[in-house]
């Protein structure tokens, strides 16, 4: 059963990464600040659906269908039309999809999270089922946190590792940044787990006043003390405690606010909406919001904030429209989801979906040859 509360966290999550991903926003004081609080809160509501009961062998199968196919399918959409512009070569292609996109593939960079995710299901799923974490004790769970948190924070620091700059590599397919985004991993395997552990929190989290004002004083001191005051450029990446309380707190922020925003009806819909098509939107709300973003900048050549904003609009609505079409058509939904969540809907009592047939049950003392 769908939590509701983690579907509207999710949607405003969402909504979120495509206003940072927005040309006129990207560079925004507001987006800077998010930017450290977007992806920990996607990895923590992710860690909150992981599902324990099944074994690990299973969890990598359904996860590569629900994370691993998507992505394969949208490179290899876009690859006849990149290789005949001459965007990629047939072996960078093949090494941004092995690499699992990232810098390799740069015209589906959103999507580096899919393939990443994997991963973090990965690991996260072996120490919760297999290493037992819940069973740890408290000051050994945070100690595991903290240096898996420093780990990663060192790792990012590493600029060789994920910074090459692209006039060093002889061929487009040349070594661009750890494939999966590895080096990535112990920072977000930390929000991963404490999703997890903090499921019922999270679907229980009630809003008021005092939540609100007490978390965003404290992310905006946070933030301040790990990175300078908002619209100073970000300090280099380093172990400190502040750039640890920094998204923790950015997320009860979040978390508060989407809270409240689910007290207002039309808003509620929206959100939850947002939240269950999130994989449609990550996939393609890139290719629209450029798209939305030129046609409207067309119209309103001298409104650049008014046709960012509904550039944003544009790219949500239009990538849950075709989140709309894709779910009717058993073949085609197929492609971007797992195959357990269509075969579901097919069998779900009132639906029918084109290209199908409907199963009538036998009637009594009936049976077939």
């Amino acid at each position: 059963m769908r939590i509701a509360a983690i579907d509207i966290v999710r949607g405003l999550c969402i909504v979120l990464v495509v206003f940072g991903h927005n040309p006129v926003f990207s560079d925004s004081v507001l987006d800077t600040m998010l930017s450290t609080v977007r992806m920990p809160l996607m990895f923590f509501i992710a860690g909150a659906f992981l599902n324990t009961r099944m074994s690990w062998r299973d969890m990598l199968i359904d996860k590569a269908d629900a994370l691993l196919k998507p992505f394969v399918v949208m490179a290899l959409l876009q690859a006849p039309l990149r290789l005949m512009l001459g965007h990629t070569s047939p072996e960078a292609l093949t090494a941004g999809v092995l690499a699992g996109g990232g810098a390799y593939l740069v015209w589906i960079f959103p999507l580096w999270y899919l393939t990443h995710l994997w991963w973090v299901f990965a690991a996260g799923h072996a120490l919760v089922v297999r290493g037992q974490f819940h069973r740890w004790s408290a000051p050994v769970q945070v100690l595991f946190l903290l240096g898996c948190f420093a780990l990663g924070h060192t790792l990012n620091a590493q600029h060789w590792l994920s910074d090459m700059p692209a006039t060093q590599a002889p061929t487009e397919a040349h070594w661009r940044g750890v494939p999966f985004q590895l080096d990535q991993l112990p920072c977000n395997l930390v929000f991963f787990l404490l999703g997890q552990r903090c499921q019922a929190l999270l679907r229980h989290w009630q809003f008021s006043a005092w939540r609100l004002i007490g978390s965003s004083a404290l992310f905006l001191a946070t933030y301040t003390l790990a990175h300078g005051l908002p619209g100073t450029p970000i300090a280099e990446p380093s172990p400190s405690p502040w750039s640890v309380l920094v998204p923790l707190a950015g997320m009860a922020m979040l978390v508060t606010v989407a809270t409240g925003l689910a007290h207002l009806p039309l808003l509620r819909s929206g959100l939850a909406q947002c939240g269950r098509d999130s994989l449609f939107i990550l996939l393609f709300h890139s290719p629209l919001q450029t798209l939305s973003f030129q046609l409207w900048s067309m119209a309103l050549p001298h409104s650049p904030w008014l046709c960012g904003t509904l550039g944003w609009a544009s790219s949500l609505g239009l990538s849950l429209g075709l989140a709309h079409v894709i779910r009717q058509h058993h073949w085609i939904a197929l492609l971007w989801l797992p195959r357990r969540q269509v075969q579901a809907r097919r069998t779900a009592p009132g639906v029918r979906l084109p290209g199908l047939t409907s199963f009538v049950p036998p009637k009594p003392g009936a049976h077939s040859s």
